[in-house]
């Protein structure tokens, strides 16, 4: 289906500047090093060997960050300080679909659960006394579990587990293991989004709390009385320990691990694979296992090297 340059444009809500033909048509989206004539691609601001990566694609319009005489004068541009957004705008705003509400015939509700009558709730999936929001999409086997407080435009990915108890358990004298009581819920604000196959425990006293805008990705285990922060997000395999805290615009890479109890500020990173053991102050990135500073991660690995070198 072609698309005009027209409707691309209306759809891109930033500040922009076009280069080129206004009258071009565009009949698909692809990656700007294999793309062929017709397509819309976009550059990223960070990539290297943009004027090059320009010149070599054969895409007709290209999203870039370039300067105007940087541009070869054969193909259109869409100029922007942020083109990878401007992409993720125009193709969502030109692909979109409407969402189709309603429970299918294989769920199962629990009769005093509160559902807008605009949320999907996939084949297979089993609701319990839960509130579920307007515009919230759950796809199909996934297990809500009661106390589950959901919001609006919340989307869950396939397999999902929500509001599970979590691992707590006491041992008496003889050692044996009983289980501490799990009666908090899960609270899960406005327009966060759930991969595939995510569990997330219920609270124990209190609740398991998920603040609006966090992104978490495929796979990831969410202990019980955790917070995650706003627009946060939380990537695939990554475990969260136990009543730990992430801050807003975090990014806690895949496969890390987040011990009980920690607290982490906003706006830091944590690198791939870390293991975290102490709290991260606000807005920095820290690496490796345990867990530490990236200027100090580096300091040390830069002595491991002169060192195996000896």
């Amino acid at each position: 289906m072609p698309y005009s340059l027209q409707d691309i444009l209306k759809s891109i809500d930033i500040p922009f500047e076009l280069k080129g033909d206004a009258c071009i048509e565009v009949d698909s989206f692809m990656p700007v090093e294999h793309a062929r004539k017709g397509a819309l691609s976009f550059i990223d601001a960070g990539a290297g060997h943009k004027e090059q990566t320009a010149r070599d694609t054969q895409a007709s319009v290209i999203i870039c960050d370039l300067a105007e005489k940087q541009l070869p004068d054969d193909k259109c541009f869409i100029l922007t300080r942020n083109p990878k957004l401007a992409f993720v705008k125009a193709v969502s705003a030109l692909t979109s679909t409407q969402q189709e509400y309603g429970i299918h015939p294989a769920a199962t509700v629990h009769p005093e659960a509160e559902i807008h009558p605009k949320t999907y709730i996939g084949p297979y999936t089993v609701i319990g006394q839960c509130r579920i929001g307007k515009g919230t999409v759950i796809y199909g086997h996934c297990c809500l579990y009661d106390r589950v407080d959901m919001g609006e435009q919340v989307t869950v990915n396939a397999g999902c587990v929500i509001g599970a108890a979590g691992f707590g358990f006491v041992r008496d004298e003889n050692g044996i293991p009983h289980r501490f009581p799990h009666v908090g819920g899960v609270i899960i604000e406005n327009h966060v989004e759930i991969g595939a196959n995510t569990c997330i425990d219920r609270g124990s006293l209190g609740n398991t709390v998920i603040r609006e805008g966090a992104k978490i990705d495929d796979m990831v285990h969410i202990g019980h009385n955790c917070t995650i922060g706003r627009y946060s997000y939380i990537i695939s395999n990554a475990e969260l320990g136990g009543s730990s805290v992430v801050g807003d615009y975090c990014w806690v890479a895949p496969s890390s691990t987040i011990i009980n109890k920690a607290r982490i500020g906003n706006r830091v990173t944590v690198g791939l694979g870390a293991s975290v053991f102490r709290n991260i102050p606000d807005g920095e990135t820290w690496l490796g296992y345990p867990a530490q500073p990236a200027g100090q991660f580096a300091r040390l690995q830069l002595k491991l090297k002169k060192l195996f070198k000896q």
